[in-house]
């Protein structure tokens, strides 16, 4: 059975792990509901027409060959031709302290806070009361910028510490703790030969979606059926 999950830097970071970053602020609630959803699906849309170099509504295996060599050279902090841990890790955080991220929170806290008073209530979140209590440090029933932003950076610090690892081992053929360029080129085709699903030369929307969905279920992160209902309170 084919692998689906050996992706390389690039089309991790894009396709599949860029998806991810869009579920960044949990604390703001973008990885539940329809916001959420709605969210995740604009940012796969966006990163598969930059992607879709020619507009064709599909990705041929020269465009992502080409994205994982752009990606990989931007992650190569020193230019040495070879990606560390380190250099994966700094990567994502870089990407989080990006001024457009703490924009996209400014405007989401600003939609959700519907009675403008400036805080969050439980009812304006899609969080459950162990997670919105857990934030609210003063317990005063609502959640400011400051208390999510200081709860942002503590998940993003946790994060930080184990972020990409099991992607750099399978990564790392010769486990010399670096990733090379032909590593990095070995993955993006093991990973593009997995997502073309009808083999025909070309991943389209539908193909990208389906991995994602396939990845995300996969996630140790990704709530069990029946596990849903009790994580949302309900």
């Amino acid at each position: 059975m084919k692998q689906l999950i050996i992706p390389s830097l690039a089309l991790a970071c894009s396709l599949i792990a860029g998806s991810a970053l869009s579920h960044d602020n949990g604390e703001n609630c973008s990885g539940h509901g329809e916001q959420g959803k709605a969210h995740a699906e604009g940012k796969r849309g966006a990163m598969f027409q930059r992607m879709d170099k020619n507009g064709d509504q599909k990705i041929s295996k020269a465009e992502a060959l080409e994205l994982a060599q752009a990606q990989f050279e931007k992650m190569d902090g020193n230019k040495n031709l070879v990606v560390t841990k380190e250099e994966m890790r700094a990567t994502w955080a870089s990407h989080h302290a990006g001024s457009q991220h703490k924009e996209r929170h400014v405007a989401r806290f600003k939609e959700q806070d519907k009675n403008q008073n400036g805080k969050l209530e439980l009812a304006e979140t899609h969080m459950d009361q162990q997670r919105f209590g857990a934030i609210d440090k003063n317990g005063d029933g609502g959640l400011t910028m400051d208390e999510l932003s200081t709860a942002r950076k503590q998940r993003q610090a946790d994060k930080q510490k184990t972020h990409g690892q099991p992607l750099f081992d399978r990564l790392d053929h010769n486990k010399d703790g670096q990733i090379t360029q032909a590593e990095n080129e070995t993955g993006s085709t093991l990973f593009f030969s997995a997502m073309d699903t009808n083999q025909d030369g070309f991943v389209t929307q539908e193909e990208a979606h389906a991995a994602f969905q396939k990845h995300h279920e996969r996630s140790p992160s990704h709530p069990k059926k029946g596990e849903r209902g009790a994580k949302n309170g309900g």
